[in-house]
């Protein structure tokens, strides 16, 4: 049974959902600066998938700043990246991890959420990003917030997130 501090969390986000502005631009990705890469703990195998998309993204000078969401069942590898936890979230359902507030405020030109499902915790963080474009992989609440999505074919995370970050490559390729 959920927590009642989950249970708000998760109808702030529905309020938050419902007072979206839909029609954000998505930039040139050539253009882009600033990445924002978030993603909840899964396994080791995710987590150095997870290290080599942001690799990546570094050698295409991006400026990249990533967020991880650890879970009770799950282990923070090498403590590369900030993160936060079901800890962080108070009575009232509000996360208050400073990591959190800092991801938030971030001016993205391009907000990557590498989860091929979503939970409440990392769905509140992404809906409060200033993040001009948000793109992810394709769930029908997943629809709701994010502005670019493909499919995923096979569930294997390196192939995954490569054909994310090709298909963001072409987005307004001028």
């Amino acid at each position: 049974m959920l927590g009642i501090n989950i249970k708000l969390l998760q109808i702030r986000n529905s309020q938050l959902v419902k007072s979206q502005y839909s029609n954000r631009p998505n930039p040139s990705f050539r253009s882009a600066k600033n990445i924002g890469v978030i993603f909840t703990m899964e396994g080791k195998e995710k987590f150095t998938a997870v290290k080599s998309f942001v690799k990546q993204l570094n050698e295409m000078q991006k400026n990249v700043e990533v967020l991880t969401f650890v879970p009770k069942t799950e282990e923070n590898y090498e403590f590369k990246y900030d993160y936060f936890s079901e800890n962080h979230l108070s009575f009232t359902g509000i996360i208050e991890a400073e990591e959190v507030k800092k991801f938030e405020k971030q001016p993205f030109d391009y907000l990557y959420l590498l989860d091929f499902s979503t939970n409440p915790f990392v769905k509140n963080v992404v809906l409060k990003s200033n993040a001009v474009s948000r793109v992810g992989f394709y769930t029908d609440e997943n629809s709701q917030i994010l502005d670019f999505m493909i499919n995923v074919s096979d569930k294997n995370y390196p192939r995954e997130f490569e054909e994310l970050l090709k298909y963001t490559k072409d987005l307004n390729h001028q």
